[in-house]
């Protein structure tokens, strides 16, 4: 069984055939799918789908993106959604001095109360970084993440980065952009800790080849199991077992808890 662990379900691209989407996503062996948040609306979303959805699993957030008309109300709606027994994340959130969308004091600002409402409710952290591999860690090493870990998405920073990352108790995402022909990534993995990597599409983005041009999702998770098996020179069933413990672990997820919800339905064993 594969884990998508970042996939945006609730985004407008799914609306149409989201049913159809996840059915593709199992039928292919990806077994559970995590769905952050973006914001407060988003991460409502993403429980609604959780809801619907056994083999769905949500976190709440805010993005970086997101973050420029932050209130303090704000992150207590993200607490109150975060209460939902299928939220085992908190995010997506983090920085993103990439694109600068928001404000850098307020992207800081708000991903410091994000951490300190995972650490507050012992949830581990999805965390967004781009342009801002070392403040993200910074910042994680100040507010003492160390205590719930997570998973560093989309990570793009240096093996150096993921090993301290890995010594805080974080995961690094690996998603499509690994099957890329001129991918800088190939290095990445093949010089980090195949424990510290979990697996993930970021769904409807980050196409892997051969579909970069089409909208993204879970079903194509195993084309980026495969790269990594082959970048790694690894069996490809043990690419599957690695990765999904690594992330059964850090989400407090796993097999046995799925099927067990699978099996009470009278109905579809995909959705309620």
């Amino acid at each position: 069984m594969l884990i998508d662990t970042h996939a945006h379900l609730d985004f407008k691209d799914f609306e149409k055939d989201l049913d159809e989407t996840v059915r593709r996503a199992t039928d292919a062996g990806v077994g559970i799918i995590v769905n952050p948040g973006t914001n407060v609306s988003s991460s409502r979303k993403a429980v609604a789908i959780a809801e619907r959805f056994h083999c769905v699993y949500a976190a709440a957030g805010i993005h970086a993106h997101d973050v420029a008309n932050y209130l303090e109300e704000s992150i207590d709606a993200i607490a109150d959604i975060a209460q939902h027994p299928k939220v085992v994340a908190i995010g997506e959130c983090g920085l993103d001095f990439f694109r600068d969308y928001a404000p850098r004091g307020k992207q800081l600002e708000v991903f410091r109360d994000q951490i300190r409402l995972a650490l507050r409710l012992k949830k581990p952290l999805v965390v967004h970084s781009r342009g801002a591999e070392e403040e993200t860690l910074q910042v994680l090493t100040e507010e003492k993440a160390e205590l719930v870990g997570g998973v560093l998405h989309c990570f793009g920073g240096s093996p150096d980065q993921a090993l301290r990352a890995q010594k805080m108790g974080f995961a690094v995402g690996v998603g499509g952009t690994l099957t890329y022909s001129r991918s800088d990534r190939r290095d990445f993995v093949a010089n980090v800790d195949i424990h510290s990597i979990v697996l993930e599409t970021d769904a409807p983005f980050l196409p892997p080849q051969p579909h970069r041009g089409k909208r993204n999702e879970p079903a194509w998770l195993p084309l980026v199991a495969e790269r990594l098996a082959e970048t790694r020179s690894l069996p490809l069933d043990e690419v599957h077992r690695i990765t999904s413990s690594t992330a059964e672990a850090l989400f407090k997820i796993g097999r046995a808890g799925f099927w067990r919800a699978s099996s009470s339905s009278t109905t579809d064993p995909v959705s309620r």
